[in-house]
């Protein structure tokens, strides 16, 4: 099983063709562009023998985007005539026959759109739903072969000592599952740099750390292990941000499902790794992730320790200087204060969100949260 991190990968096609019996599955209402009927091979070997890309069309009956993109784009005369040169094949994702093609292309989200090269091989991936106009944009480009997977080929036959052309070109490899290519591409790298010293070698390197950490089988928990040691050599702060934010994520799950007496120290070091994150943070990032984590202490306050809530305060003391009249931060910073002790301050700052946005009635809760903590201390005292 892998853990759900920062950003997920949309998965996509392989190149080894799926067994004969597997069929497009094509309705009426699926817009005005000629969908090829056949069996996927039948589909590559017309491709193949008429030197015409292929575009693939993963959908679902519950997927409203995919509907909407039938509906808008598919349907609209300029799509279906850029789209009368490549062979176009539907596929019903979880129909009896379109599913083990879905799981063959390793499609996790829908719509998915896929292109190949006329031999099946991976061409590109332009996404999930797209208006008529945008997605004109990207075939356009896919024809062109700007941009593609091919073009990365392209650049590293060009250039084979360039280790950053090599990284970019595994990184378009990667959503296609091209295994044998990318561990080529690695090996060359790895050939190319073996000390590790350039920027791509050791982005790569963190890649592989972060992949050995988050996969892990059913009853399993993640390893951080080897994110610990990649940035125990490390000092290029974007990856170091990268790393400590996986990390910190890492730790956050195992402080909720490894063992009781783990928790403690689990939750040690993802504060730690926040802490690490906020080091290497660029400005313009400050504000919504210093707002964001703050808010997530002010939630679990009751479980934090004192060093943890000084940390919210550090962090959205921050977000106000850079944003001072952003109600959500100036939020956060309120219930920073309160929960480090400072009720008068916490008070003010929350008079302050009501002015910057009087409508939300988000504020007018917090306002009654402080005053009945106060209204409690009166009466025990």
């Amino acid at each position: 099983m892998h853990l759900l991190l920062a950003t997920g990968l949309a998965l996509a096609a392989s190149t080894v063709a799926p067994p004969p019996a597997l069929h497009s599955t094509v309705d009426d209402e699926h817009g005005a562009i000629d969908w090829f009927e056949g069996s996927f091979d039948e589909l590559i070997t017309k491709a193949t023998a008429e030197k015409r890309i292929v575009f693939l069309d993963f959908w679902t009956d519950w997927c409203g985007y995919c509907k909407k993109l039938d509906k808008e784009t598919f349907s609209d005369a300029r799509v279906a005539a850029a789209m009368e040169d490549i062979l176009c094949y539907s596929i019903d994702a979880e129909s009896e026959s379109g599913a083990p093609l879905a799981a063959r292309f390793a499609v996790e989200g829908f719509p998915a759109l896929i292109l190949l090269n006329p031999d099946g091989t991976a061409r590109d991936i332009i996404g999930g739903y797209l208006p008529p106009d945008a997605f004109l944009e990207e075939i356009a480009r896919v024809v062109r072969d700007d941009g593609t997977v091919n073009a990365f080929r392209r650049k590293v036959d060009a250039a084979p000592e360039d280790i950053g052309a090599r990284f970019a070109l595994i990184q378009r490899l990667a959503p296609f599952g091209a295994q044998d290519e990318i561990a080529l591409q690695h090996a060359e790298i790895l050939r190319l740099d073996p000390e590790g010293k350039n920027p791509a070698t050791r982005r790569m390197r963190l890649d592989e750390a972060i992949r050995a950490a988050t996969a892990f089988d059913e009853g399993e928990l993640p390893d951080p292990a080897p994110i610990v040691a990649f940035v125990a050599g490390e000092d290029d702060p974007t990856l170091l941000l990268d790393a400590h934010g996986v990390l910190a994520a890492i730790y956050d799950y195992l402080a909720e499902q490894d063992a009781p007496e783990k928790r403690g120290a689990h939750a040690k070091n993802a504060l730690g790794a926040y802490r690490m994150v906020w080091k290497h943070l660029p400005e313009e990032m400050i504000v919504p992730v210093g707002t964001t984590l703050a808010g997530r202490y002010w939630i679990a306050r009751e479980t934090i320790d004192d060093e943890t809530k000084a940390f919210a305060l550090e962090l959205a003391t921050k977000a106000v200087e850079l944003a001072p009249s952003d109600a959500t931060a100036v939020d956060a910073l309120a219930c920073a204060l309160f929960m480090n002790g400072r009720a008068d301050e916490a008070r003010a700052q929350n008079a302050r969100c009501i002015e910057l946005a009087p409508a939300n009635p988000e504020w007018a809760q917090r306002k009654a949260t402080f005053d009945a903590s106060s209204d409690d201390g009166q009466r025990s005292s």
